[in-house]
This record gives structure tokens, sequence and C-alpha cells, in this order.
């Protein structure tokens, strides 16, 4: 009877614990129509990607320009595609002004920059793919050109 009695304790104890585990968990959404955050959106992160590596290339590179209006219009692209997907202008802006979203896409960057070869200590390496991705004429490339 003992030993019933302990299994009884020992099971009371566990669900106590359980308790206490999902009582200070974040509260999960039930929603089955929930959005998943802008972050883990795939197709918005990689198309913020490109541009963020067209910048750098830009910004490192004396002689590659960005070009403002193309990027700009890619940006708002980026947002219309951010509210047909269900979020709202202050979801979007809470996103876009997040400091751990800004340091995630500055290294994101960094990392695709060095999974294509380039040497992101040396300016040369960066126009070089700058160049590249112009003659190409890729998404990255598209949003560069040379300097007159």
């Amino acid at each position: 009877m003992e030993f019933v009695n302990l299994r009884f304790i020992v099971l009371i104890c566990f669900c106590w614990m359980s308790f206490i585990q999902i009582a200070n968990a974040k509260p999960l959404l039930i929603d089955a129509n929930a959005k998943p955050l802008l972050i883990d959106n795939e197709n918005i992160w990689h198309d913020l990607l490109q541009i963020s590596v067209a910048n750098k290339i830009s910004e490192e590179c004396t002689s590659i320009e960005a070009r403002k209006i193309k990027g700009l219009f890619a940006l708002l692209q980026i947002k219309s595609v951010a509210k047909e997907l269900g979020y709202t202008d202050n979801e979007i802006k809470e996103f876009v002004s997040s400091e751990e979203n800004k340091k995630k896409l500055l290294n994101d960057t960094d990392i695709y920059l060095l999974d294509n070869k380039v040497n992101i200590n040396n300016v040369k390496f960066i126009c070089l793919f700058g160049q590249s991705e112009i003659d190409q004429e890729t998404t990255i490339g598209s949003l560069l050109r040379i300097k007159k």
C-alpha cells in the first residue's frame, strides 16, 4: 500500500512541476489563422537580404552606387507582400525598426557574401562581386550601377 501512495505522490509532484512550467511559459497562439513572425517568412527575408547585400556593396565600393529609386520600390514591394499576407502597418513597422532584426540582417548579409566566396575584409573582392552581379543581371545587380 505504501508503494501505491509513493507512486501517487510522485505523480502529483510531476503534475505540479509540469503545471509550473506551463504557467511560466509564454502563451501559445491557438488561433489557426495566426501569422508567423515576419522574420520567419523566407521570401520576405530573402528579398530583404538581396537589398542589404546590394546596399553593402554600394557602401563599400566607391566605383559602384545603389539604384536608390529601384531599391525603394523593392522595399515598397516587400511591404505590399507583407500587407497581402495580412500584416498590419504596425507589425511591419515593428519588424523594420527592430534592432535585433537589423543585426540579423547585417550578419546574414556577411554570411551571404562569405558563402559566395567574397572576402568581406577586402573592398576589392566586394567590388568584384558587385561588378559580377551587375554583369549577370541578378536581383542584387539590378539594384546597383557602375558610377560614371
